[in-house]
């Protein structure tokens, strides 16, 4: 998938990511736990669907147990995802990609406790 067409499913996983680490600081590490597994769970099935829109676009055919793998193991599944869908010569490109939303992910994750520590 191109970066384009990628950054708003990503940018919406890393506003999810900052509303977790909001909601867990601001609670005291005692958030409400329905909260807490509706945002996982939102979390995963955005992350299903970048997979499901860049698989269709690289032509990459889906496995039932690479679907599950990707809900479940996350970014071990991608990365594994990556490497198979990629052609040679841009799957360490794909694989740097995924470590940079990695780092990207925990960047969004200190921002929400920041905030939520500053509103506590």
């Amino acid at each position: 998938m191109a970066a384009a067409k990628a950054w708003p499913i990503l940018s919406l996983l890393l506003f999810i990511t900052v509303a977790e680490s909001f909601v867990a600081t601001v609670a005291k590490d005692r958030p409400n736990m329905a909260v807490m597994v509706l945002l996982g769970l939102v979390f995963n099935f955005v992350s299903f669907v970048w997979y499901c829109r860049d698989s269709d676009a690289a032509g990459y055919r889906r496995s039932l147990g690479l679907n599950i793998a990707v809900i479940l193991l996350g970014p071990f599944a991608v990365a594994y995802y990556l490497l198979r869908s990629r052609p040679k010569g841009f799957r360490v490109r794909a694989i740097f990609g995924l470590l940079g939303f990695i780092v990207l992910v925990a960047l969004a994750s200190a921002l929400g406790t920041i905030a939520g520590a500053a509103v506590a």
